[in-house]
């Protein structure tokens, strides 16, 4: 429920102008502090497209170990990937 909540929470958050939010996001790279501009809506984004990229590994522990779960068919595939495949197959 705690989930639930949260998620509840960041919807209203977004229909009240925070995905428009300008932020600094801070990174080290080769040692150094790198600062850029974003948007909360496009960190937003780039969490789940990486949180599919997790699922896919998931995907190839659960699909050689445990044949027996069947999981959706879209489980950790990116969702350009998915309107690239509806494109070639119609």
């Amino acid at each position: 429920s705690a989930a639930g909540l949260a998620i509840d929470n960041l919807l209203l958050k977004l229909e009240d102008g925070f995905a428009d939010r300008k932020i600094i996001v801070e990174g080290v790279l080769g040692g150094a502090l790198n600062k850029v501009e974003s948007t909360t809506m496009r960190e937003l984004l780039y969490a789940i497209e990486h949180a599919v990229h997790h699922m896919a590994i998931l995907k190839i522990g659960i699909i050689t170990t445990f044949t027996h779960v069947k999981l959706a068919p879209h489980f950790g595939v990116a969702e350009s990937t998915i309107r690239y495949k509806e494109g070639i197959e119609k």
